[in-house]
C-alpha cells in the first residue's frame, strides 16, 4: 500500500490563506452538509500507528458543528487526535476531511473548504483496528456494476497528480482480474516500475518546469511512478456504500486498499492497457 497523500494534509493546512474559514484557493465553504445527505464515510487507510475517526464521532461535525470563521484556529488545533479521510453525499459529492483536534474539522471539495468547530461536546479518534504491516489482503475487489461514483482528487505535498478517467477505472474494475495474495508485493513492484503512457494533449497543457523536471520523452512515456515523482490516485465509493482508495501502478494495474488496509491488485492483459493518461 502507498502511503496515504493525504497525510500531507496538515502541510496543506499550515499554507492556509489569509480567507476566512479557508484553506483551499477557492472560495470558502459557507454551509456544513447536512448529515441526513451522507451516503458513505471512511478514514484513510491504516499507516504506522495512524487513527481512525469513528462514523457516528464524525456526525457530530454534521449534527453539532458551526463554521469556524478564524484560520488561525488551525494554529492551536493539535493534539493526539489527528487524522484523515473522505466522505460522500448522496448525489455522489467527495469531500475530504481533516481532524484537527477532537474540536476543530477541516471538509474540503475542490479548490473550496471550511473548519467546522464542536464548542460544546468533542469528537474522540480511536487508534486504527489494524496495522499496517498485519494487513490481510482484499478478498473481494468491486465490480463495474458495483460502482456508485469516484473522485481522482488527493493532492500530492510534492510530484504532479494526474486523474483517471472514468472510462479506464471501469475498465479496470470489468477486466481486471485480482492478483494472488502472495503475488501482491511482487507484482506491485513490477508493476510500478513499468510505469504509465501520458497522452501528447496532457503533456500540451502542462507547464515546462514540469517537462523540464521530469525530462519527458517526446512519446509520451512510459515514465513509471517511482522514478518521476507521479500520482494518480483516488476514492471510489459502491452503490452499497463501501469505500476504496485506488493508486494506478502502470497501465495495466491498479491497487485497491479498504479503509481498514485490506490490499489488493487489479491486472489487465498486457494487451489490453488503459488509454493514456
Amino acid at each position: 500500500m502507498r502511503i496515504p497523500l493525504s497525510l500531507f494534509a496538515c502541510l496543506l493546512l499550515s499554507v492556509s490563506s489569509a480567507r476566512p474559514n479557508s484553506w483551499a484557493s477557492g472560495p470558502p465553504l459557507d454551509k456544513i452538509p447536512s448529515p441526513d445527505d451522507l451516503f458513505a464515510f471512511a478514514s484513510d487507510p491504516p499507516y504506522g500507528s495512524s487513527k481512525i475517526l469513528p462514523r457516528e464521532e464524525f456526525l457530530r461535525f454534521l449534527k453539532d458543528g458551526v463554521i469556524e470563521p478564524d484560520p488561525a484556529a488551525i494554529e492551536n488545533a493539535s493534539d493526539d487526535s489527528w487524522c484523515t479521510g473522505y466522505f460522500f453525499t448522496r448525489d455522489g459529492t467527495p469531500y475530504h476531511w481533516v481532524l484537527c483536534s477532537r474540536h476543530l474539522l477541516g471538509i474540503s471539495i475542490g479548490d473550496r473548504s471550511c473548519l467546522i468547530r464542536l464548542k460544546d461536546s468533542e469528537a474522540k479518534s480511536v487508534p486504527s483496528p489494524m496495522n499496517a504491516n498485519e494487513a490481510p489482503p482484499l478478498t473481494k475487489a468491486p465490480q463495474e456494476s458495483d460502482l456508485f461514483t469516484f473522485t481522482s482528487n488527493l493532492r500530492p505535498a510534492t510530484g504532479s497528480a494526474f486523474p483517471l478517467s472514468e472510462k479506464n477505472l471501469r475498465h479496470f474494475l470489468r477486466d481486471g482480474k485480482s492478483v494472488e495474495p502472495q503475488s501482491l508485493y511482487e507484482i506491485r513492484n513490477i508493476e510500478e516500475a513499468k510505469g504509465i503512457q501520458i497522452a501528447p494533449e496532457t503533456l500540451n497543457r502542462a507547464p515546462k518546469w514540469f517537462i523540464d523536471h521530469l525530462n519527458l520523452k517526446p512519446a509520451g512515456g512510459p515514465y513509471s511512478f517511482q522514478d518521476y515523482d507521479l500520482y494518480c490516485e483516488g476514492v471510489l465509493v459502491t452503490r452499497d456504500r463501501h469505500v476504496f482508495f485506488w493508486a494506478l501502478l502502470s497501465d495495466t494495474a491498479l491497487e485497491l486498499t479498504s479503509p481498514s488496509g485490506e490490499t489488493g491488485i487489479l491486472l489487465l492483459p498486457k494487451s489490453s492497457p488503459i488509454e493514456p493518461l
